[in-house]
């Protein structure tokens, strides 16, 4: 399980992914974003794949706290784009 949480040290938020052991042992690189976004790169099989796991803020949060999620989101998205053009 490889796992994304607040750096304050208290569980009460966070994501995570749970791998198989076979796609565990083919892991390139993991990346916990923040509390909120995890990314993970198993090796290729057959295509490039990256995993993200996001647990967005609900409609009641603050639009500053909604707003740095999705820019966050779209940072990591990009990062994904641009590994995969990189790549090919």
């Amino acid at each position: 399980m490889y796992l994304s949480c607040r750096e304050d040290g208290l569980h009460r938020s966070g994501v995570a992914i749970v791998l198989d052991k076979v796609t565990n042992k083919s892991l390139m690189e993991w990346e916990p974003v923040n509390n909120r976004i995890i990314r993970v790169r198993p090796y290729p099989k057959y295509t490039k794949t990256s995993t993200l796991q996001c647990y967005a803020p609900t409609d009641d949060s603050l639009e500053e706290n909604k707003d740095e999620f999705y820019s966050q989101l779209q940072n990591v998205l990009s990062s994904v784009q641009s590994l995969i053009s990189t790549l090919s």
